[in-house]
């Protein structure tokens, strides 16, 4: 009988300019001139380096607060029509002290370096001055607010559906598979069940390792067929022959001399085709060698890995392949990965498209995010309908069994893969691990001590609260306040939130306890576990008192007491690196300037007003973070309150009832220290049944405020900050052994992490 050629319509074929054999040059990974500005020494020894860092972030616990009633737990806010007699308003004097440099952006001004970068000034007064918002000082308090008295979220959006994370290369239990119509119009997926390696399929030798090129395409040293000269395509159905034993010589003797030459050379592993022809027949090719030939489907994913060698070509064996009937819930498995997968990498295809050069999606450019080929899944349309023609993996359950016995139904399937180590769903979303008291309010009676102090906007409704504070009459008291870092100081890169790393944002339970060191990363969200809590950016202690001085001079490779200059971008051969990546910045706040500010609040009680007259007495060496770059130790200062004029609604009475006679003011410490002391704190150890101090988002959040005296930065494989930045290595190490697999400590107690070389 004969087959006519995979009718799949999506064909995402790598490119074909000349079907002919032609010489590639060989890859070669490109390597950087080290100079004195980028050499460190590094430790022969590899593994975990005997210096510890800090991640920039970390997490105070936010614990299930159903039970908490009075002050600190969820009610109506009071009216702002006039003061309650029994409730406390008034004005209070902030000082705000930069203890490390502040940024302060002005975006609108922003001036272009080059196509990609931008450098942007600071927000003036009309006076030259800086200006820092009421807003930002205002954003400030209410985090801290919101710990302290643990209140609702203000905003957790967009964590509705299940994060994806990328599958270890230990996975198993993952077989090749082709979507085919049945009569009756029915879609079925074949599972196939063959032995081998690498997702028990054949390895097609496509790429050669090492190139001198930049470009990647297909190499020669690849199988083409026959009859034609041409390289197999995506969905090509074929007839191959494979290496069962890679040490006898005699296997490669029949191939081109070129070939036979890479083949011996690279001593490759057994299942690797070493002949393939188009499947026109179902009769097998002529038989030339010992070698059996087996039928065969060749899945092309393209060069979207550095120092890929391979394309896949998925094996036949119609005797033990297992088919089932497609449902609509294994169509929305493909379709919601395929449709992330694209929405993930829709700003890099964008920045391939707008080239000047026109890459096609499938080009490889380089070894960096973005500039490796996309796979098919990626680029084509419509490519998340699971249709007729499809090649995908197959993940059944982990004590599956494949036999001639079995047969494969619908709850065995865990997902519907594109590529063999795949992006995955988790188990449930964060959302859904978010105890329901502390989830952003959604009515006016569930607002909990923050939203009823600073403010309420329903989530995605129009209902808001205005709330009883409000920051005013901010001045600079410093009249040298700004530094200038003319033409502009490239900034360190900053990372983005990355929920999906759940050994740092994912809880074995509901009060934020980090997950065990070895639990399998497809374990990290899961029913019944919780969330880490409300993410902070702890001080950055002990730095050397010259830290701060030349920023302009690139010192990234210089170690000054255990600190590396954290702030700034590492030249690249002896140039600044300034892309899409990072910004630059004109100026900044500098340190030991003084701002001042004006609190007003209405109707507080004592607990509320209890709560934030304790955050404005911090204990000495314990510092707020405001302004842009936390992560790289901008922004720390401390708040130092200067004085106070606060009355209840009887005393205001008098006072506004009184025109010819002053009315004294309460005696301001004692209220305070009844605030404070006899309500603020009892009222925490009473809802949450511990100590005030010993209460988990209590200790963390002075922990926060105290920061770590050891080196805090972005993890990463070396003890300097490099050029290449590649932070992901970091986490690629982390994940290679059980032993390792280290979670955010939990920031009361965070004995740092190790840095992995």
């Amino acid at each position: 009988m004969t087959t006519t050629p995979n009718p799949q319509p999506v064909r995402p074929n790598l490119p074909q300019k000349s079907k002919k054999v032609v010489n590639v040059p060989v890859q070669q990974n490109s390597k950087s001139v080290p100079t004195k500005q980028t050499v460190v020494e590094r430790p022969v020894k590899k593994g975990a380096s005997n210096q510890s860092f800090h991640n920039p972030y970390n997490f105070v616990p936010a614990i299930p607060r159903q039970q908490v009633a009075g002050d600190l737990g969820d009610s109506v806010p009071s009216a702002h029509g006039r003061y309650l007699p029994d409730r406390w308003s008034g004005e209070i004097t902030l000082q705000i002290q930069t203890i490390t440099p502040l940024l302060i952006i002005d975006a609108a001004q922003g001036q272009k370096i080059n196509a990609e970068h931008q450098a942007y000034p600071m927000r003036q007064c009309h006076d030259g001055l800086p200006y820092l918002t009421p807003t930002s000082i205002k954003g400030m308090l209410r985090t801290a607010y919101e710990i302290v008295t643990n209140s609702r979220l203000s905003q957790f959006s967009k964590h509705e559906e299940p994060l994806v994370y990328r599958m270890a290369a230990s996975s198993s239990n993952i077989y090749p598979a082709v979507v085919r119509k049945i009569k009756g119009g029915k879609n079925i997926l074949r599972i196939m069940p063959a032995h081998g390696v690498m997702g028990h399929v054949s390895r097609l030798p496509s790429y050669k390792k090492d190139s001198e090129e930049k470009d990647k395409g297909e190499s020669m040293a690849s199988l083409v067929y026959h009859e034609s000269g041409e390289l197999p395509q995506h969905g090509d159905l074929v007839w191959v022959k494979l290496n069962p034993d890679p040490n006898s010589d005699s296997n490669y003797m029949h191939l081109p001399e070129d070939i036979r030459e890479y083949f011996m050379d690279k001593k490759l592993l057994s299942n690797v085709v070493i002949a393939i022809q188009r499947r026109n027949s179902e009769i097998p090719p002529d038989q030339k060698f010992d070698k059996k030939w087996r039928k065969g489907v060749v899945c092309v994913t393209g060069a979207n890995v550095k120092d890929k060698r391979y394309e896949r070509v998925f094996l036949e064996n119609d005797e033990d392949d297992k088919k089932i009937v497609i449902t609509p819930a294994m169509e929305k498995m493909w379709r919601d990965l395929v449709l992330d997968y694209k929405m993930v990498n829709k700003t890099s295809l964008k920045k391939r498209r707008e080239d000047e050069s026109k890459p096609e999606p499938y080009d490889y450019l380089g070894d960096k995010p973005g500039e490796t080929a996309f796979s098919w899944h990626v680029y084509e349309s419509l490519s998340e309908d699971l249709k007729s023609g499809t090649l995908c993996y197959v993940e059944l359950d982990r004590e599956l069994e494949l036999n001639n016995d079995f047969r494969v139904k619908e709850e065995n399937i865990k997902a519907i893969l594109p590529v063999t180590l795949s992006r995955h769903f988790y188990d449930v979303s964060p959302a859904s691990l978010l105890d329901k008291s502390l989830q952003p309010a959604q009515d006016f009676n569930e607002l909990s001590p923050a939203d009823r102090v600073f403010g309420w906007v329903k989530q995605g409704g129009h209902s808001a609260y205005r709330g009883n504070i409000r920051i005013h009459s901010v001045q600079c008291l410093t009249k040298d306040a700004i530094k200038d870092l003319s033409p502009g100081l490239p900034l360190a890169i900053l990372g983005q939130p990355r929920p999906q790393q759940g050994r740092f944002y994912a809880a074995k339970d509901q009060e934020g306890t980090p997950i065990d060191r070895g639990t399998a990363k497809e374990k990290m969200y899961q029913a019944g576990q919780g969330l880490r809590g409300r993410k902070v950016y702890p001080h950055h202690a002990g730095l050397p008192t010259e830290y701060w001085d030349n920023p302009l001079v690139d010192r990234t490779n210089e170690n000054h007491q255990g600190f590396f200059q954290e702030c700034r971008r590492p030249q690249k051969e002896r140039a600044e690196q300034q892309d899409n990546q990072n910004r630059s910045i004109t100026e900044w706040v500098k340190p030991n300037v003084e701002f001042e500010c004006k609190i007003s609040v209405t109707n507080l009680s004592e607990v509320e007003l209890g709560a934030l007259l304790w955050l404005l007495d911090l204990p000495e060496n314990s510092y707020f973070r405001l302004g842009g770059g936390k992560p790289l130790g901008f922004g720390s200062v401390r708040l130092q309150r200067q004085s106070t004029e606060l009355r209840n609604g009887k005393d205001w009475a008098k006072f506004y009832g009184s025109l010819c006679q002053s009315v004294p003011i309460p005696e301001q410490d004692s209220l305070i220290k009844r605030c404070i002391i006899e309500e603020f704190k009892p009222a925490v150890e009473s809802a949450y049944g511990q100590g005030f101090e010993s209460n988990p988002f209590i200790s963390a959040f002075l922990k926060a405020a105290a920061g770590f005296s050891q080196p805090i930065h972005y993890p990463r494989t070396t003890q300097a900050p490099q050029a290449e930045g590649e932070s992901f290595k970091w986490f690629v190490e982390n994940e290679r052994r059980a032993d390792r697999q280290n979670a955010l400590g939990p920031l009361a107690d965070d004995p740092g992490l190790p840095i992995w070389e």
